[in-house]
């Protein structure tokens, strides 16, 4: 009897265990494409906050598409960047950077900044 409850506990235990994996692993890719996503929209900020003021426009990049080596198999990503520039006031603008993409369903991340005109 004892070995009984004993082999049922391992193999509880083992099958917690097995289902743990895919989740972990399905967590890392998220956070891989959420880490690359991030890198492009801090890009795309730096990029305007090297612009002069008046040539902060709203607009949208060419999609990226991005492969990921999963397991030994290609994951296939594109992502969409688009710069929303809205004048908040006078000689102040904010710059919003959205990166869209799809993986399992769409996802998106948002960052967003303050650029004020300089004095000459």
């Amino acid at each position: 009897m004892e070995m009984l409850v004993a082999a049922a506990v391992f193999a509880s235990s083992v099958m917690i265990l097995l289902g743990i994996f895919p989740l972990s692993a399905r967590a890392v890719r998220q956070s891989q494409l959420n880490l690359i996503a991030t890198h492009l929209a801090e890009n795309q900020l730096e990029t305007a906050r090297a612009r002069s003021y008046e040539a902060l426009f709203t607009e949208s990049l060419p999609a990226i598409p991005f492969t990921l080596k999963v397991n030994g198999t290609d994951l296939n990503v594109t992502y969409n960047v688009t710069m929303d520039v809205t004048e908040v006031n006078p000689g102040l603008k904010s710059v919003r950077v959205t990166v869209s993409w799809h993986w399992e369903f769409d996802r998106n991340l948002t960052l967003e900044t303050e650029i004020a005109r300089t004095a000459p």
